[in-house]
């Protein structure tokens, strides 16, 4: 259950296993949006967005869902429609 195994991770450069990704399960937190429990403001990449949370592949959280789990759901629910139709 790593990040790069989860539906909601999308990695940086696909050239770079080993690198970061954002994580896209909560929306991007935007400027001027102070970290949970802390005292420390969260600064985006460009003034006028947010920025998705960032962390490594072999990171790790409560909310994982597996993209193989998800991708192979998908696919039978859309072969089912064609069956029904």
């Amino acid at each position: 259950m790593k990040c790069k195994e989860c539906k909601w991770w999308e990695i940086f450069d696909s050239q770079d296993e080993k690198g970061g990704g954002f994580c896209h399960r909560f929306p991007p937190v935007l400027l001027g949006q102070v970290l949970a429990g802390t005292d420390t403001k969260c600064a985006p990449m460009d003034m006028e967005d947010g920025q998705w949370v960032v962390t490594n592949v072999d990171g790790w959280c409560g909310e994982f869902i597996s993209k193989v789990k998800t991708e192979i759901k998908e696919l039978l629910e859309k072969k089912l429609g064609e069956f029904k139709s």
